[in-house]
């Protein structure tokens, strides 16, 4: 079985991109607290007067940027998130999301994706862009982050600006785009990508990989180099339409996807593009799509399902067998409603997911809820053991908050990025969480 490192994608034909860079927006620059969306939050009811109850037990850092949090604002009314976190080897933090154009405070109008460059105490790196922020144009239409894979002379960010293109998109330490890399900076690809799915671009050491679907529904897989540049294909898995993918412990490929109307988990072989017939198929779920898919540090896997319907997690062992941890449930179990797709192992047998956690000591006229992650047993069970009945919470009084990603920093502290909401605006904004 080849080893190849680099990082994957859904693939299918081409389009020339339309690029409109401008190092960042109106709006000013990083602020400590802030910011806001439309999420999810509670919604309070009409008396003036209220019972408050207490506040949340906050893990925020106060070493990270602001008393634990940095929003970044792109423009001065629009309506911005965070969607994707990276942390380089040097500590240096990228987090990248959608953002509005400079005139527009209406989300539906969003069509600009906008990556910020951090130090690891949480500050803007003001070399990169305009005050550490670069926001670019890949097509006119809404944007959307996929994933950001730090290299030593920058950062490459994986993004699609429709439900349908995936491209590669090289940025230079300084924020300008690598001339040197695809087409002027550009890998487009017209991938068909479903709505939601993002799990299809992985990292390895040497540069980026696409997996690519056909238009008869195979996967097959492209390897990239740092160049932007197909290095190898492989041929392709005939019905098997990949939504995550991951190189696993073993040095395999192990991809989660829809093959003959339900969700499974394989390992392909790269020699010939088919399954390694010594990992079990592992059907996870029917109708339905992988959101996100990691392994612990055991080797067993976890995968977050969903679509137009709850959250599932489902699970299997190293070899690709039904986990009896997730059993009598048939290894898929529900998971709570205001979780959100990204997971991650927190500590040895705990896993954390994006979430948003209720406010209870805010106004209920202001629906306030902070960022929060979610910490659940591996059998998908909260830790009611832990601090705020199973959250670690980003606690910020007083905004409308929920978060979309996270990252788990080698020295046991959690990134947090997501939106937070004021009445007055939206901003991206990054959190540090000290977990206990």
């Amino acid at each position: 079985m080849r080893t190849f490192s680099f990082l994957l994608l859904l693939l299918v034909a081409c389009s020339a991109p339309v690029v409109t860079p401008d190092g960042g927006g109106a709006g000013g620059g990083s602020t400590g607290t802030g910011g806001g969306a439309t999420g999810g939050g509670s919604s309070g009811g009409g008396d003036a007067a209220f019972d408050a109850g207490p506040p949340p037990i906050s893990h925020l850092d106060p070493t990270f940027g602001t008393n634990g949090c940095l929003t970044v604002p792109f423009t001065s009314g629009g309506s911005d998130e965070f969607r994707a976190i990276a942390l380089a080897p040097d500590g240096t933090i990228w987090v990248g999301g959608e953002v509005s154009p400079p005139d527009a405070g209406d989300r539906s109008q969003r069509d600009a994706i906008g990556v910020v460059k951090l130090s690891a105490a949480g500050q803007p790196d003001p070399s990169f862009g305009d005050q550490g922020r670069v926001r670019f144009e890949l097509t006119r239409g809404y944007h959307r982050v996929m994933k950001l894979l730090p290299r030593a002379d920058g950062v490459i960010v994986a993004g699609s600006p429709t439900n349908e293109v995936v491209s590669l998109v090289k940025l230079t330490s300084a924020g300008t785009f690598d001339r040197s890399f695809g087409d002027g900076g550009f890998v487009t690809t017209g991938a068909s990508v479903p709505s939601g799915v993002s799990g299809v671009v992985i990292d390895d050491v040497a540069g980026p990989t696409v997996a690519a679907r056909n238009a008869f529904n195979d996967l097959s897989l492209e390897f990239y180099g740092n160049d932007g540049r197909r290095q190898d294909a492989v041929r392709s898995l005939r019905s098997f339409a990949a939504h995550a993918l991951l190189r696993d412990f073993d040095g395999g490929l192990v991809v989660a996807g829809q093959a003959q109307s339900e969700i499974q988990l394989a390992r392909l072989d790269e020699a010939d593009g088919g399954l390694d017939p010594t990992f079990g198929v592992r059907r996870l779920s029917s109708t339905t799509q992988v959101r996100s898919l990691i392994q612990l540090r055991d080797g067993s896997f976890r995968a977050v399902l969903h679509f137009n319907g709850p959250a599932l997690l489902a699970g299997a062992t190293r070899a690709g067998t039904v986990d009896a941890r997730l059993l009598p449930d048939g290894g898929v179990v529900p998971l709570p409603e205001s979780l959100s797709d990204a997971i991650i192992e927190v500590k040895p047998g705990l896993l954390g997911m994006a979430s948003r956690f209720d406010d209870l000591s805010s106004d209920p006229n202001v629906g306030a809820t902070d960022m929060a992650v979610a910490l659940l047993q591996l059998d998908g069970g909260l830790d009611r053991a832990a601090p705020n009945g199973g959250y670690l919470v980003a606690h910020v009084p007083d905004t409308e908050a929920r978060a979309f990603a996270l990252l788990l920093q080698p020295d046991g502290k959690v990134l947090l990025a997501g939106y937070q909401s004021t009445p007055q605006r939206t901003m991206p904004v990054i959190c540090r969480l000290v977990v206990p």
